[in-house]
């Protein structure tokens, strides 16, 4: 280079130099503006371009620190940094943002020379509200528990975040949370809810989810009990039953032999009668074959009042004998019904309260059956009784019964054992 000096005179002074260039190493410089806070969404890949270039022309290296490995984030050669969370992995790792990252771009010859930048992510800020997918109408016996999964999805939170109520639920039912799984769920149920009538009890029950930033999904779902075997009261009716229809038998069964004596000896009376009646007959028919003054012929007089006498004890004696006959045949039918029903209950082999024979639900209806038959029996026999009592004989025996002070004695007192 020529480097040339003029003073105030206009003297010239030139002179010549020479310079060597050395070369100058240069860092890599951003291609594009970075911000510093991105946000990241739900089901929705993350770009940052962190590109760069390099003065000197020298290979780049691209590399980002993030405290997380969920949805896989990275950066490519081209220092494009790409992040996607799904919204069940970003409800679990929610806790974390605001998340700080560091992208860094530097030399691959010399790691001195390089570019970095501090980012802040954060997580959108849209909430889906949680879902009830799937709560199912329950249906129990008492005598059992409950267990039936309930399925909630929600795509920013995880379960253990989320609250749940019930209302105008049975004070036995309630919610548990078991890991990632929700249930509903009971103690083992007590033989006191279903009434008397064995009719099924229904709840209808509000079931609530709510997250922490209070968004909701309710739904309604019914409960129904159904009346269950208690073990330890079915085998207690069951061998009360057979105690009762015992006891019952026997009274029975002593006023229909007291009945078909009572026909038998009525049947061996209204013989004698007719024969006699028939004989008498004969006799005044024939007496005008007599003998005038022999005493077959006087006697005429008198077997005609005896004829008259026997048909009139035969009429009136044995006016109730249908009465009898069927009054007897009713109890008859009604002893049936019992032994065919205790020769039931004896083809099961049940010795104790635990049996499991007690959990066979034919059992199970047969006792209910049977015994709700010996309440329309007992009933029944009281209707018996009724008309025993209007018995002619039986009248005659209630009052000599009452003159004694014994008229307790002729009541069916073995009713009262059912």
């Amino acid at each position: 280079m020529d480097l040339i000096a003029i003073d105030n005179s206009d003297a010239v002074n030139r002179r010549k130099y020479r310079f060597q260039i050395i070369g100058q190493e240069l860092p890599p410089r951003l291609r594009n503006n970075v911000n510093d806070t991105y946000i990241i969404t739900a089901d929705q890949e993350l770009d940052i371009d962190f590109s760069v270039y390099d003065p000197n022309n020298d290979p780049v290296v691209y590399s980002v620190d993030i405290p997380v490995t969920v949805g896989a984030p990275t950066i490519n050669e081209n220092g494009i940094f790409t992040w996607e969370l799904s919204s069940m992995e970003m409800s679990n790792i929610s806790s974390i943002f605001p998340l700080k990252i560091n992208l860094k771009a530097e030399e691959a010859e010399d790691s001195k020379h390089f570019v970095e930048k501090e980012i802040t992510i954060l997580k959108s800020e849209q909430n889906d509200p949680p879902l009830i997918t799937k709560l199912s109408n329950l249906s129990v016996r008492e005598g059992y528990d409950i267990k039936r999964r309930v399925f909630i999805q929600d795509n920013n939170h995880p379960i253990e975040e989320l609250k749940y109520s019930l209302e105008n639920e049975p004070d036995w039912l309630y919610v548990q949370q078991e890991g990632d799984r929700l249930f509903l769920m009971s103690d083992t149920l007590g033989f006191d809810i279903v009434k008397a009538d064995g009719i099924p009890v229904q709840f209808d029950v509000l079931f609530t989810v709510t997250d922490p930033e209070g968004a909701t999904d309710s739904k309604f779902f019914t409960v129904t009990v159904n009346e269950g075997v208690n073990t330890q009261k079915l085998y207690g009716q069951l061998v009360d039953y057979q105690n009762s229809t015992d006891g019952l038998l026997v009274g029975l069964r002593k006023q229909i032999r007291e009945l078909d004596s009572r026909v038998q000896r009525n049947q061996r009376l209204k013989k004698g009668l007719l024969f006699t009646t028939f004989f008498l007959g004969s006799f005044s028919a024939t007496g005008a074959f007599f003998e005038d003054h022999t005493i077959a012929n006087e006697a005429i007089p008198y077997a005609g009042a005896l004829l008259a006498i026997t048909s009139s004890v035969n009429a009136l004696a044995f006016n109730q004998e249908n009465k009898v006959i069927n009054l007897k045949n009713r109890l008859e039918d009604v002893e049936k019904s019992i032994v065919r029903n205790k020769s039931y209950l004896k083809t099961y082999s049940i010795d104790n309260e635990s049996n499991d024979e007690l959990r066979n639900s034919e059992l199970v209806n047969r006792v209910q059956s049977y015994r709700q038959a010996l309440i329309e029996q007992r009933i029944e026999l009281r209707r018996l009784e009724d008309e025993y009592r209007e018995l002619n004989y039986v009248q005659r025996k209630v009052r000599r019964f009452n003159r004694k002070g014994k008229a307790e004695n002729l009541r069916w007192n073995f009713i009262d054992k059912i």
